[in-house]
């Protein structure tokens, strides 16, 4: 996890750089690039919280939006994190949350979300949700 968080800084730190030498390029006065490289941050930072997929899934964005995450920094480090940490992987290995399943787990009955592992009761028995289970109550 270290080594993916010190990754991400030192690319958070070359885009912060990327952005000074821009703003120093495209004017000649020093007092106007200090005002704008903020702005140019802005316009960096926004497309790296919407298109980095910890807001959304990438499944869900439009296509534009498909070929920014893979281009936004947050992105890597966001599923980095998520798959060195496992979080979500029991759902994500749940069958009644495949893409196989033919009803959504919205549609099934009380019987049939026992049978699910990360569904109804199951919930917080078997699932790792951080965070919840200390104000869940069984």
């Amino acid at each position: 996890m270290y080594v993916t968080l010190i990754l991400a800084i030192l690319s958070g730190v070359l885009m912060g750089l990327l952005v000074s030498a821009f703003s120093s390029a495209i004017t000649d006065d020093q007092n106007v690039a200090q005002q704008v490289a903020p702005l140019f941050i802005i316009l960096l930072i926004i497309p790296q919280i919407t298109f980095g997929g910890g807001l959304l899934p990438a499944k869900v964005l439009p296509r534009f939006g498909q070929i920014i995450n893979q281009v936004t920094i947050s992105k890597w480090t966001f599923e980095s994190l998520v798959t060195i940490t496992g979080i979500g992987s029991d759902i994500a290995d749940d069958k009644c949350f495949s893409e196989q399943s033919e009803n959504k787990p919205k549609d099934l009955t009380k019987a049939e979300k026992e049978r699910c592992t990360c569904l109804g009761s199951q919930l917080f028995k078997r699932c790792e949700f951080p965070g919840l289970k200390a104000k869940y109550n069984l």
